[in-house]
């Protein structure tokens, strides 16, 4: 009887977890498809390494304000973009 119960637990934990896996896999895909629509979108995956998930997380975080940063070098400051940053 408690094999059985576990047996149901694992199966109901694997449910949630692919439920989980599945709902993750739908943002990403709007996520790509949002991205795709903004303007500076090819300018941000044309760096090397940064896809359309890595291009929005960065377009995110900055903001939409263009003249927010005046320079690359003022956008490159901004901590959010810092190396020192993944020290998290």
């Amino acid at each position: 009887m408690i094999e059985s119960a576990f047996g149901r637990q694992a199966l109901g934990l694997l449910r949630q977890l692919n439920s989980a896996i599945s709902n993750a896999e739908d943002m990403a895909t709007a996520t790509i498809e949002a991205f795709a629509q903004h303007p500076d979108a090819p300018v941000i995956t044309s760096f090397p390494g940064l896809g359309p998930l890595q291009g929005a997380r960065i377009r995110g975080d900055s903001g939409d304000d263009r003249h927010q940063f005046p320079t690359a070098r003022a956008l490159k400051a901004y901590p959010a973009h810092s190396p020192l940053d993944n020290r998290r």
